[in-house]
């Protein structure tokens, strides 16, 4: 009798969060220039692969993109003309530093490690650029375009695979009440 009604409960559920999930078409962001004032917070969104940067996957800390939620990041230009990407570390409920240690080590919970205040923008035009880092010369923040690993690399980690992953590094900027509005009503 138990397993019965749990059964017919399940499935209950089941259909009722695929009408939630069948009502909502997430909209496709509208893009801004990346603010560089060390204050705004914002979104940094991959066109292409439609994903918001974040830290996920190893320890929730790693440099990682998702089409289903972004986390808030804010750009602190250095004396050096080379940029911090501050970001809210869920995990840790505290804003921290990006740093890389490697093409394939993208972080997002350091605050004065090296190579965190070394990130550079090249402008692309129409909003959009490459993220870089002096550390690695020639060097940009990617995404997979199939999306199947959602973490980040740098353009070496790619192009050294059999065959070569196929990547996206054009971020652009999306405006944190402007993703609020898309939220669906829970």
């Amino acid at each position: 009798m138990k397993l019965k009604t749990l059964l017919i409960l399940g499935t209950s559920m089941m259909m009722t969060s695929s009408v939630f999930a069948d009502g909502w078409v997430r909209p496709v962001p509208t893009t801004q220039d990346i603010v560089k004032d060390g204050v705004t917070a914002q979104y940094l969104y991959n066109v292409s692969t439609g994903s918001f940067m974040l830290g996920a996957n190893d320890y929730e800390t790693r440099g990682s993109a998702s089409r289903d939620k972004g986390m808030p990041w804010k750009i602190q230009e250095q004396t050096d003309g080379t940029y911090a990407l501050v970001d809210s570390v869920a995990k840790f409920k505290e804003w921290r530093k990006t740093f890389v240690d490697s093409n394939a080590g993208i972080w997002v919970d350091n605050n004065n490690g090296a190579n965190c205040n070394t990130w550079t923008l090249t402008d692309l035009g129409n909003g959009k650029y490459k993220i870089g880092n002096k550390a690695f010369a020639d060097e940009y923040l990617g995404i997979a375009k199939d999306f199947v690993d959602t973490r980040l690399y740098l353009t070496s980690w790619f192009t050294s695979k059999e065959p070569a992953i196929e990547a996206d590094y054009e971020w652009t900027g999306v405006s944190i009440d402007a993703y609020k509005e898309w939220e669906p009503i829970n």
